[in-house]
């Protein structure tokens, strides 16, 4: 009976005109990184439903450009020359490595007279043009006076390439309490939370200066750079801290990486710790089922599937790729209006967890080796 009413249709429509979409090619490393039946059933149909994401009106952003909002002018960058003797200035310690033209540095406020502002404003620029930014001549706030600055400096050209703010957890909740760490203002979490992950650095406010994107060299030296922090501060086991999703992003697209990750790359006991400030609504865009992400463990396939929504064909950011690399796992989502309603994440790196060559890469052998025999427990 199923099968003449299907010739029904088929006939009814006789004379109309009908449109249908086809989706990319499949091939075998599509399928490799599903680890079972059910969960290659749910990517294939997840493949289906995304063609439907391609009409226009269900692919606009639902939030203002940066156009649409008053965004004040960028302040004027500060001299090469300043820069330069502000670097130079900084004490053998603050130099964590050098290659080629590059260097890494990490210095606190104080040290940091004319580097500090600059990095507000690249900041700024590098926000703004990706969809985020906070509409300020420079992106500095209240936080920056307690945290440390690591940045990758250019001795060649000068310049700084891109940066990183850590925060020395302990360190901020004797002086400020729980409320000077600044991914408390967008979760709500207490110190139960912290004294779970144990000894931790927050990290945000991460960048690299748009000129330099177009390798993943300089993000490479910031990482390396936070590798010879911690090996040379081997009680901090974990990083943890806020990495954003722009609203460049279509709704669609920020739904699904958030739901994947939330059901694929979790820590329970953590994600009970914690709240959103401003939590991400269920889009009405969305055409799964949680269940329907189960399996889709792979951040590649992820990523391929966000390619096939954005126009741009512009996959997970790079930031959050790197985070997953290190094993790491989300805890809550949050949306951040002061930020131009970026999709925030809340993840969470335990260094101890991380594969043995993956430190070798970031740490060296010989900071890595420092780091697991200071961590190792006794015996």
């Amino acid at each position: 009976m199923r099968t003449v009413r299907l010739i029904r249709e088929l006939l009814n429509k006789r004379g109309s005109t009908l449109s249908f979409r086809i989706g990319r090619t499949l091939d075998d490393s599509d399928y490799q990184s599903m680890s079972s039946d059910s969960a290659l059933t749910n990517y294939l149909r997840l493949n289906t439903y995304l063609l439907s994401t391609h009409k226009p009106a269900q692919t606009k952003r639902v939030f203002m450009s940066l156009k649409e909002r008053k965004m004040r002018p960028i302040v004027d960058p500060v001299s090469p020359e300043k820069l330069k003797a502000n670097v130079q200035q900084l004490s053998e310690e603050c130099l964590l490595l050098e290659k080629g033209e590059m260097s890494v540095y990490c210095a606190r406020s104080e040290q940091l007279p004319e580097v500090l502002p600059e990095i507000g404003r690249l900041r700024e620029l590098t926000f703004r043009d990706v969809g985020e930014g906070t509409g300020k001549p420079r992106d500095l706030d209240q936080y920056d006076d307690d945290y440390l600055h690591l940045f990758l400096w250019n001795q060649k050209e000068e310049k700084i390439m891109g940066a990183y703010r850590i925060g020395q957890v302990d360190q901020i909740l004797r002086s400020r309490g729980i409320h000077g760490i600044y991914s408390r203002s967008l979760f709500r979490y207490h110190a139960e939370f912290i004294n779970k992950m144990g000894s931790c650095l927050e990290m945000g406010r991460s960048f690299v200066v748009p000129e330099y994107q177009r390798s993943l060299s300089a993000l490479m030296m910031l990482w390396k750079g936070i590798g010879a922090y911690v090996a040379a501060n081997p009680w901090y086991k974990v990083l943890f801290g806020p990495f954003s999703i722009s609203s460049d992003y279509s709704e669609v697209s920020r739904q699904l990486m958030a739901g994947c990750l939330s059901v694929n790359n979790s820590d329970g006991v953590l994600r009970d710790l914690v709240q959103p400030t401003t939590p991400l609504k269920p889009g009405k865009e969305r055409f799964w089922n949680q269940s329907d992400l189960m399996g889709l463990t792979d951040f590649e396939t992820l990523s391929s599937l966000v390619q096939q929504i954005e126009k741009d064909k512009k996959g997970i950011p790079v930031l959050l790729k790197q985070y997953l690399k290190l094993s790491g796992e989300l805890a809550a989502f949050n949306v951040d209006p002061g930020f131009n309603n970026a999709l925030d994440g809340l993840i969470i790196v335990d260094l101890l967890k991380v594969d043995e060559r993956v430190l070798n890469k970031y740490m060296g052998a010989a900071g890595a080796k420092a780091f697991t025999e200071y961590n190792r427990p006794a015996a």
